[in-house]
């Protein structure tokens, strides 16, 4: 994964770009991303990438 890379939400079929990755593994995986619904954060293992 990359930061500009599009993902799917494993759980809830979300799509959303990447917009920075963690820093350290003290972050527990959590990447920014931004949706439809705005920004957030989700946690890598939960993402795949489409594109």
């Amino acid at each position: 994964m990359k930061v500009g890379d599009l993902i799917r939400h494993k759980t809830t079929g979300w799509t959303a770009v990447i917009l920075k990755l963690p820093r350290s593994t003290s972050d527990a995986g959590m990447m920014t991303v931004i949706t439809h619904a705005g920004p957030g954060q989700w946690r890598m293992s939960s993402c795949e990438v489409v594109s």
